[in-house]
């Protein structure tokens, strides 16, 4: 898995362009949408974690859903089809499946902020 590129594959855990583009080109606006981020992660993977274990469909489906819009805005495609993945899965209500595919959301996910902190965090701009 390429864990930062400026040359996108399938597999792409952060993509310094894509992000710069989501941020219009400004370095201090990526920088602030990372703040963001960092600072609401936990909160949200608890909210998913706790969601999971309810068997709340509706509820995995739409942290799954805002996780993978956060994801996106990093050109994190693997964290955006994992979180895709776990959004279909509780659409369609495979309670069996929901804990392995939330394990790999967060794995992901946390993989990306570790990934966000220390490449954002050194862009000029």
């Amino acid at each position: 898995m390429t864990i930062v590129t400026t040359n996108p594959t399938r597999q792409t855990l952060f993509n310094e362009q894509h992000a710069l583009a989501s941020a219009g080109g400004d370095a201090e606006v990526l920088r602030e949408i990372a703040s963001l981020f960092l600072a609401d992660l936990p909160r949200r993977l608890d909210e998913l974690r706790e969601a999971v274990q309810l068997a709340a469909f509706e509820r995995v489906a739409y942290v799954a859903h805002s996780l993978r819009g956060s994801a996106a805005v990093f050109g994190s495609d693997a964290a955006v089809e994992a979180t895709l993945r776990l959004e279909l899965l509780a659409q369609h209500r495979k309670a069996e499946a929901l804990p392995a595919a939330a394990t790999e959301v967060e794995f992901l996910l946390r993989k990306l902020a570790e990934t966000v902190a220390r490449e954002v965090v050194h862009l000029e701009g």
